[in-house]
């Protein structure tokens, strides 16, 4: 008798057991699990400075072919300005250099392949989103008859940028931007 009281009280035990692993799908995650509620976007005030402080500028990893000759011709190039005063990117009146040199085997820079300087009215027109939608200013540096017949290399973007009013230029860290020019595909 004892043992059938024990086995009628374990009965409703293991039913609930049971409901409560009937919330869990097969593959193992909760079937009443709800979506992780999404971050509201955060939005910045885009801000004009006469004298930037840093520059951090993305840059393709391949040229473009945009003749259709089978030789990449155009660098898409991202440039973001930045001060002291805040973590999100500005803008300012100056001009954008750009210089692309081959890579040597020694990892040096070899020779020039081209350059590329945008005054600021130039700057202004490139203004809008970047390469990842953050504000800030895209180029493209068009390679032209130089592009046809290059050899397969690997070169190297120089970037400075000058402010309008005359205050120092600045330079993006040392790292290598490097860019694959030559025959696309």
């Amino acid at each position: 008798m004892i043992t059938r009281v024990l086995v009628l009280a374990l009965v409703p035990a293991i039913v609930s057991c049971q409901m409560d692993s009937g919330t869990r799908r097969p593959d193992g995650y909760a079937a009443d699990r709800r979506p992780i509620p999404r971050p509201e976007p955060v939005t910045t005030s885009l801000k004009r400075v006469d004298a930037p402080t840093r520059v951090a500028v993305i840059v393709s990893s391949v040229t473009r072919d945009t003749n259709a000759d089978g030789f990449g011709d155009r660098v898409e190039v991202s440039a973001l300005l930045f001060d002291d005063n805040s973590p999100d990117p500005v803008f300012a009146d100056g001009t954008f250099a750009f210089e692309l040199v081959e890579v040597e085997a020694d990892g040096g820079d070899g020779s020039p392949l081209g350059a590329w300087v945008f005054g600021p009215d130039a700057g202004r027109k490139a203004e809008g989103p970047t390469m990842f939608g953050l504000p800030g200013y895209r180029f493209e540096l068009d390679l032209g008859e130089a592009a046809k017949g290059m050899q397969p290399a690997s070169a190297n973007l120089l970037t400075g940028f000058q402010p309008a009013n005359g205050a120092p230029a600045i330079m993006p860290t040392q790292d290598q931007r490097l860019v694959r020019v030559g025959p696309v595909g």
